[in-house]
Parts: structure tokens; sequence; C-alpha cells
């Protein structure tokens, strides 16, 4: 952004220009440009702005980042860029001055008026027009230093033509993509002046390669290749003693770019950079040209986004501004699929389309069942690359780019045939916020993700159960003893209070044997008082809306006659629940004979546990992720049962 001849380099900031620097200025300017004319004669401008904006419709100002055509007839994207930078070029003075020189070009305004076509999801070509205004130092004399004056006004720059060819994967979609593109500025085909500092009126060409992926919300791209233009030494035309001065010549580049993306892909933020240096002073102080600039887009139609970026010029090389502003503009012009025309007869109407896809959601909701299907839809959603957005129409319109109707169109929808609901997934486009825990409220509104609410949810918390200190599923606004693991029991005064059951993830569990007399499915009168818990249990419990009881015996003796026999004694436990006030259609009795044992049958003890009824909760269902309680047989530590199988 500076030209010093032949004088150190120095700072752009320092204090306000004295009117008696600006008459040494004046006299030591023109002995310079006397004393070396036919040097100084080189000097008549150049293209002098640094900022090449990415084609129409990209993620990013800078550097490659290319949306994917919904369908295979593509995009067009039209839009407008306006670049305006702060004393992109500035004449210092030595080091150790408070005076900071003047600015040769104090304000430079680009605005470019771009247009960029996707043909065949592979093939990227676009077209930028520029239009500059160059505003000089107000300073009587001190143009003189550009041969003819810099003049100021609105111009014409190079026109440019670029095409880009998609080689692997799909920037917006893949976690990495690969592009090569090349572009050409063709300056000699307009009547600009370099004086204006927009042209070289010369041809130029940029060859480069893209890296370009998104994960989640996180999109980013690195672009690098080579620019070629004609050469023009800015300090050996001052004085031609200097040798690493600074040189407008082929250079190559380098843009990264890194953005976060929210309210389903309808805004971002992010920070761009970029770097420049000529391939024969590579690095050199005073031809680096580098900067960064803080990015935002925001989409406030589906068919239309703009873009604002702030930041400053980290080198002095000439063309890097002080500070540099960009706004854009982009609309999107045309996307639309065309497939073979069908005849007037053919009665395949979009409704008729749109009803097969309605059908195939409720199939595919019902098959899930429930609120779960929501959260689940998720993952069993097809990738847009995967399905052809618009199968039979002629023309796509917004109705086939939504096929589920939630407003997010292919292939922005992540979830393309199941709608977002009333809560979308922040980190995936146009799909249904994930029930982690099952218990039908969704991850961002559940303030306990990994524990499902349960069938008494707690009211201040959504998606948390209601406060339970004992671990014993009573939740302690209930719970007479909250401190002290119990079970339900119809009696305010003793429901959650130690008692002779407990209720666990999926069971019922009894602390004492229910025996039985042997070889028989006849109840003895000592096991009434753990089925009067299990009853009290069941009538405090009315979400337990089905229990099966399940009888078991050991191994000895005939197994079918086992099996038998468990049969028997669970459908006795059965019914004296029933007749004790436990309504019959919330039970159902299996045996399972010697077939599930708890333990090991070949010493006493084992075969003793595995004599056994237990009581399990069939509906509602545990949560896939809760902890199963062991199966786990009541002690027979204080008496041995009298049933022998």
């Amino acid at each position: 952004m500076s030209i010093l001849a032949p004088l150190p380099w120095t700072s752009r900031k320092g204090v306000r220009i004295s009117g008696r620097w600006l008459v040494a200025a004046a006299i030591s300017v023109a002995t310079l440009l006397g004393n070396r004319r036919e040097a100084s004669a080189q000097i008549t401008g150049w293209a002098l702005d640094r900022f090449e904006p990415a084609p129409a419709g990209d993620a990013f100002f800078t550097t490659s980042h290319p949306r994917a055509p919904r369908d295979s007839s593509g995009t067009l994207h039209v839009g407008l860029t306006a670049d305006y930078a702060l004393r992109p070029l500035v004449f210092n003075r030595p080091a150790g001055s408070r005076d900071p020189g003047f600015g040769i070009v104090d304000h430079f305004v680009v605005f470019h008026a771009q247009a960029a076509a996707e043909v065949f999801q592979r093939l990227h070509l676009d077209l930028d027009l520029p239009f500059a205004a160059t505003i000089s130092s107000s300073a009587a004399g001190l143009t003189a230093i550009v041969q003819g004056g810099v003049r100021e006004g609105l111009a014409v720059g190079d026109p440019r033509f670029g095409l880009r060819l998609r080689l692997a994967g799909q920037a917006d979609r893949d976690p990495l993509s690969v592009y090569f593109g090349a572009q050409g500025f063709f300056g000699f085909l307009l009547s600009a002046r370099r004086t204006q500092f927009v042209t070289d009126e010369a041809f130029r060409g940029r060859l480069y390669l893209a890296l370009a992926g998104r994960g989640g919300p996180i999109r980013w791209s690195f672009t690098a290749g080579y620019h070629a233009r004609p050469r023009l030494d800015i300090g050996a035309a001052f004085d031609p003693t200097i040798t690493d001065g600074p040189v407008v010549a082929s250079e190559i580049f380098a843009n990264a770019g890194v953005a976060w993306t929210f309210f389903m892909d309808r805004a971002s933020v992010g920070l761009e950079a970029s770097l420049q240096t000529p391939a024969e002073r590579m690095f050199a102080r005073s031809n680096v040209a580098a900067e960064v600039m803080a990015t935002g887009r925001i989409k406030p139609a589906s068919w239309v986004e703009l873009g604002l970026g702030l930041g400053p010029g980290l080198s002095r090389a000439v063309g890097t501004p002080a500070f540099r502003a960009v706004f854009s503009a982009t609309f999107l012009a045309f996307d639309g699929a065309r497939v073979p025309r069908r005849n007037a007869g053919e009665a395949d109407s979009l409704a008729t389309r749109e009803g097969r896809a309605a059908s195939g959601r409720a199939s595919s909701a019902a098959g899930d069942g429930g609120s779960s299907a929501v959260g689940s839809a998720t993952h069993r959603a097809t990738d847009p690359a995967d399905s052809d957005p618009c199968p039979l129409g002629e023309r796509c319109d917004e109705r086939q780019l939504d096929r589920d109707g939630d407003g997010v169109l292919v292939p922005i929808d992540r979830c393309p045939t199941v709608p977002v609901g009333p809560v979308a997934d922040p980190t995936r486009a146009g799909c249904p916020a994930p029930d982690g825990d099952g218990d039908g409220v969704v991850d961002p509104l559940d303030a306990c993700v990994s524990v499902a609410a349960g069938p008494r949810p707690d009211p201040l918390r959504a998606g948390c159960p209601l406060i339970d200190r004992d671990n014993d599923n009573i939740a302690d606004a209930v719970d007479h003893c909250p401190d002290e693991p119990g079970g339900p029991n119809p009696d305010p005064d003793r429901n959650g209070c130690p008692s002779l059951v407990r209720l666990e993830a999926g069971l019922l569990r009894i602390l004492e044997q229910v025996y039985f007399d042997t070889a028989r499915a006849t109840i003895q009168p000592r096991s009434f008082p753990v089925l009067q818990a299990v009853a009290d249990a069941m009538r405090a419990r009315s979400d337990v809306r089905r229990l099966s009881v399940e009888g078991h015996t050991d191994d000895r003796g005939n197994a079918e006659l086992n099996v038998d026999l468990s049969v028997r004694r669970a459908t006795a436990v059965m019914l004296w629940l029933a007749s004790h006030g436990v309504e019959p259609q919330r039970l159902e009795a299996h045996g399972y004979g010697p077939t599930r044992p708890f333990t090991d049958n070949r010493t006493r003890e084992g075969r003793e546990r595995n004599r056994r009824v237990e009581f399990r909760v069939v509906d509602p269902a545990p949560p896939a992720n809760a902890s199963r309680p062991s199966n786990a047989a009541p002690s027979t530590s204080a008496a041995t049962p009298s049933s022998s199988r």
C-alpha cells in the first residue's frame, strides 16, 4: 500500500501534514522527477485493488466454496459486490519522521457486477465486470508522482471470465472436496486508463486449486494459485539503485476461510484471510500483501443473500489498504430441473407424486411409532444427493424441491423426506431435533438430555423426572420417606417407605420369596404379605399399565412338567392379585420352567433361588438407555421354601 522513493519504509500512521512539509515535499518531488524523467515515465498506473471476489453464490468473499446445485440442470446466480479500500497507495516519509507522508490514493471503491452458473453439477462458469472509483489526495501537486496524474472518477476495470471444475466431493455437503479453476482478465478489451488504477491494459490470468468442505454447521475453504500479470518495478522507477523495493508482478496467492452457519443455513459468521507475494521477490517485506476480514452473511429470503466483511491490512505492499469493507448482494436468478416431457394424456400429476411421498412418510413414521418417530427421523433421512428431487416433473417448482413441506429446499434440506417439525436440529438444516432419551422432549428443549422424563415428569424442568433422592422411583413430592428406599403404597403415610417391594427400571422387585406347596400351585399363607405389597404397589402406581407375572423352577425333574408347573403358579399369583384389587386387564401370566435360571442349579441354595416368581413391567416399557436391574432373586436366608420345584 506504500510507495517510497528512495526513502526507507515507514508506518502509515502519524500526525497531520504541516504546510512546511507540503512545500518541502513538492520541491523534493519536482527535483526527483526532474532527475529521473525516463524512469518515472514507466509509472502510469496499474490494477491497484488486491481484492478478487469469489464467484457469485459462493459461501466466502475471497476463497472458493461453491453451493451444490439442486439438480443436473444447474443454477444461475447474479450479484453485486462493493469493495472499499482506505489508503491503498501511500507515499511515506523517512523512518523517524513525525510526518506520515501522504496518500496517492486515499480512497478506492470498486463495484463488481457478477454472474455465475453451475451446470452438470460439475462445471462452474463465472463473469465479473468491475467498476472502480478513484479518489486521490487533495494536496496540490502531489499526484504528479504518477505520470499524467492520478485521475479521479468512475472507470471500467478488467473484465474477468472464469471457470471452475469439481474434481471430487461437494463443498457444501462433504467434509472434503477438490476444485480446479482458471480466470482470465481481459484488460485490453476496454479503454480504461491506467492512471485510474483499474487496469494493466494487458491480459492477466489466474490458475488455482481449491479445497473446501463442511462438517455440521462449519464451512471451510483454502485456495492457492498463481496470478500471471505484467511486471512493474515501482521502487526502481523512482530510483534505479533500489533493488528490493515494491514491485507489481506475477505472484503466488493463498486465501482461506472458515464460517459457522446457523438459523437453518440462513445466516453465518466467519473469518477470512488472504496472502499474496510476487514470485521473484517472495516474502520481501515491501511486497507481501496480507489481510484478514471478519464476515457475516444472512438470507432474508430463499432467493437473496446479503454479506458484509470488515478487516485491516496486515502488511504494506502496494494495494494493501489500512482498512477494507466489503458488501455483497447475491440473487438466485434460476434454479430448476428439466426432464423429458411427457404426453398430455399421462395423468401422473404433481398432486399424485406428492400423495405418494406423503404416504411414504406416513408409513415410515408409523413404523417407528409415536413421538419417537420425530427424534429418530434425523438418522433415517436420506442424503439429498442420493435422490432426484424432481423425478417426473417437467420443471422443479418449490413444492417439488421441498418434498416434506417444511420450507427448507433441496439440497439445503439434509432430511428431504422428513418435515423439520416444531423444533429444528441446529446442526442439520431441515431436520427435526433429535430426542436422545426418547421421552418425547427434543434435545434442544430437554433439561435432562440423557435421562428420560418418565411417567412423572418434573413440571419445572422440561424432559426431567421428578426429584427422587433415595432412587426408589417414587418422587420426593409424594414419597413419605424420601431418604429411605421403599415401595409404592396407596396409603400416603406409607408410600415410598420401606416395604416388601421396590419399583425399579422395568421390574417390581419383591424382597421375600413367594412360597408354594411342593409340586403344586397352591400359595402358602406366609406369602400373602408380600403379594399384598405387590397389589398395593399396583394400586398406587396407575402408570404401570401392564404387569407380567413370571414363574420359574429349578432343573430337577421333567422339563415339560416344570414349565407346566411354572405356568400354573404364575397364574395362581395373577388370580390372587386380581382378587385383591388389581384390575385383571393390567395382568398377564407366563411360565418358563427351568429355561431362565438366575444362578447355578448345582447347589441347594442355587436351586432355591431359581424357584421364584418375578414381576416385570411390560407397559410402559423402560427407556432403551435405562440401566436395567439384574434378575436378582429374593433372599432365602430367612426360611427355606417348602416347594421343591
